[in-house]
Order: structure tokens, then sequence, then C-alpha cells
């Protein structure tokens, strides 16, 4: 029987701008204790309140389409007590411990993820006039 040859090497294009790497085993852990801790209610895991908070803003998610992914991946090998390790792959050299409840803009600031969604490229907002930005009645 033949072997069949190797799939060449390919590209897949995304859209992502930033990538969080939140750990799944100390998430698993932490949901044993709690119901997962973040979130307005404290009854989400980080994935998803992360998702919840940046999605009025942003395309978030895991697929391609997303601008900022956030992704559970295996053990970060830092293994917090009570708390779950994060890190934003465009800045590696600081895992951040997130303890349950912590307020999301902080968590946000932490890291590193912009504040708003820049306007579309080509679009200038300061040589528009202040009364066109105002709503006519």
């Amino acid at each position: 029987m033949p072997k069949t040859p190797p799939a060449p090497d390919r590209t897949a294009r995304t859209r992502w701008r930033e990538v969080i790497l939140v750990c799944r085993k100390c998430q698993k852990k932490l949901d044993k204790k709690t119901d997962g801790g973040f979130g307005p209610d404290g009854d989400q895991t980080l994935r998803k309140a992360l998702k919840r908070y940046l999605k009025p803003e942003f395309r978030v998610g895991k697929g391609r389409k997303a601008e900022i992914a956030v992704i559970e991946t295996g053990c970060l090998d830092i293994c917090p007590k009570g708390a779950v390790a994060a890190v934003n792959a465009a800045r590696p050299e600081a895992v951040q411990i997130l303890a349950p409840g912590v307020d999301l803009l902080t968590l946000r600031r932490r890291l590193g993820l912009p504040e708003r969604r820049p306007p579309a490229e080509g679009v200038d907002l300061t040589e528009r006039p202040v009364d066109e930005a105002a709503p006519k009645a």
C-alpha cells in the first residue's frame, strides 16, 4: 500500500488582534468551589465573562473571524490556589493570576486589551464638526 504524501504547508488567515489564553485546569478547580466566580453575578467562567464583557465592542470568540480570541488552554504551570491563570499571547512575560470576583474593567487593563474599538481604516473622526455628531431632531 503506497504512503500518502504529507499535506502541503498552508496558512489560515484570521482577524485576531489579541489572543487571551485561559488555563482550563485552574478554571475547572475553581468551578468545583464556586459556580465560576467571574462576571457580574459571579456565576460565569473567566472565558465566558470576558467574552460577554468585550462583545459589545469587538467580535469575540475563538473562530477565525473574531477580533479577540479567548481560548481555554492546557495547564500554564502556575497553579494558583483559588484563582485562574490567564495570559495575553502578545505579552507572554506577564501571566495574570485572577481571583474570582475581579472587576472586568481591571481585568481588561491587566491583560492589556484595548479600551475601545478603533475607527475603521481611512476614517478620520477628528475632522468631523461637533454639530454633525449630534443626531438631528
